[in-house]
């Protein structure tokens, strides 16, 4: 916990230095968040051995759901694991929305991404209400090239499920031959819809590659506050819905 614990003296820091300002000073903490908590540790072999099967799987991103009220900060700091936006001075400036108001899974210290498709099961318990309100993010796999993380191949609530770390734990991710065949998986699907990848670093903006919303009532508002040129705004259905084999599960 060690950079846990530079991480918040940082950020107490610029914050009180930044009172004198009117407002957060947004870029000098978004350069300590990212300093103190945007580890990028993997090995090279690692990242080349992610690379590899990245490819043959046909994967082509990682995806986040959260509330579109919280996609402002995402652009501006990145993904932040839930235990550091629950620290008091963090919370005031933030003021980050949760989908819940526990974690089940008492994880909170990890970023939680789907491949290819989201928990559309999680998704939907915690949208159905107003879908509007809701954004779909896309990440590029750096998150898994380049960052440690944890693989399950169920929803990590669920009993006897644990993290596996490495190549071992990625391909768990896509058991069961025969029940694949059957349902007629494309390659870069996991075979439990509800399968995760835990991240516990801070992923940063630059590796946001669009962001999806099922209404455009919010669109034009997301679009003035994307400062990349590189970060889609797009509005659709593809990721607000099931899997094709939903019935299965």
């Amino acid at each position: 916990m060690k950079h846990y614990r530079q991480f918040i003296v940082q950020i107490q820091r610029a914050i009180f230095n930044s009172t004198a300002k009117p407002g957060l000073d947004s870029k000098t903490i978004s350069e300590i968040i990212l300093e103190y908590l945007s580890k990028e540790n993997t090995s090279r072999e690692d990242e080349q051995e992610f690379g590899r099967f990245l490819e043959e799987k046909k994967i082509k991103h990682l995806i986040h759901f959260t509330h579109v009220d919280n996609i402002k900060n995402i652009l501006k700091f990145g993904l932040i694991p839930r235990i550091y936006l629950k620290e008091k001075i963090i919370k005031l400036e933030l003021n980050p929305i949760f989908s819940d108001s526990q974690r089940f899974d008492k994880r909170e210290e990890v970023n939680c991404l789907s491949i290819s498709f989201p928990n559309y099961k999680m998704f939907y318990t915690k949208s159905k209400h107003n879908q509007d309100n809701w954004a779909v993010i896309i990440f590029d796999l750096n998150v898994i090239r380049k960052h440690i993380c944890e693989f399950t191949a169920n929803n990590l609530a669920s009993a006897n499920t644990t993290g596996i770390k490495g190549i071992e734990g990625i391909k768990k991710m896509f058991f069961g031959s025969q029940v694949r065949e059957k349902l007629r998986l494309p390659d870069y699907y996991t075979t439990d819809p509800q399968a995760e990848v835990l991240e516990s670093s801070v992923i940063p903006p630059s590796w946001i590659k669009e962001i999806h919303l099922k209404s455009g009532n919010l669109s034009n508002k997301l679009i003035e506050l994307n400062e990349s040129e590189n970060i889609k705004i797009l509005v659709n259905n593809k990721f607000f819905g099931p899997r094709e084999d939903y019935q299965y599960w």
